[in-house]
């Protein structure tokens, strides 16, 4: 066989492949993933870019995921905690010592990746490719939203989120990162308890 042809046949191979991921399949195998463990623990780093004013801020967090809750326990630029329990978020800023009770919170639920995923799936124009070790998948929200562009950095063994970019029709960004990814260890269940101080200021929503 010539040089040539086989490396048309190795092309379309490569090709064929790419066009072998489904979208749909991806859609499952997340969901599966995270719906298939009971503990999930990471590092996140936050990056909220806005690019009118030219300015980047960095977070810093632990995350912590049950299929039912999430705490995220922020250490900087200022110590802050998330705690989903269900439709409940609690916001407890440290250095102001106020405790904020919403319901429904969509600002913070863009923190879960699985919300992010259900939310936007139907509504949105999807796009797939492949990356070495990382499965890109694109969403483009088709009815009006605060967001024009969505993207999701999949592992493509794990299948777990490993960074989420939102954009809107500004320019402004926002990153979230996972690494030190860990789902062997056992989450305390003092984790799931947030302890305030008895003079907080508490602001329902």
């Amino acid at each position: 066989m010539g040089y040539r042809k086989l490396l048309i046949i190795v092309l379309l191979a490569t090709v064929s492949l790419i066009k072998g991921i489904s979208i749909d399949d991806t859609y499952i195998r997340v969901k599966s993933a995270y719906d298939n463990i009971e503990n999930f623990q990471a590092d996140l780093v936050q990056k909220n870019v806005f690019k009118a004013e030219k300015m980047e801020i960095e977070s810093k967090a632990k995350f912590f995921y049950q299929p039912s809750r999430i705490k995220i326990s922020y250490s900087e630029p200022q110590e802050q905690v998330i705690l989903m329990n269900g439709l409940e978020v609690k916001f407890y800023d440290i250095e102001s010592n106020t405790c904020v009770v919403m319901s429904d919170n969509d600002n913070s639920l863009q923190l879960n990746p699985i919300y992010v995923i259900d939310k936007y799936w139907k509504y949105s124009d999807k796009k797939i490719k492949e990356e070495r070790k990382a499965i890109i998948l694109q969403l483009r929200p088709l009815q009006e939203d605060d967001f024009k562009n969505i993207v999701i950095t999949i592992d493509s063994n794990s299948y777990f989120i490993n960074k989420i970019s939102y954009e809107d029709a500004t320019g402004n960004r926002v990153d979230i990162n996972f690494t030190n990814i860990d789902i062997e260890s056992t989450i305390p269940v003092d984790t799931w308890k947030l302890n305030l101080p008895k003079d907080v200021n508490y602001i329902k929503r």
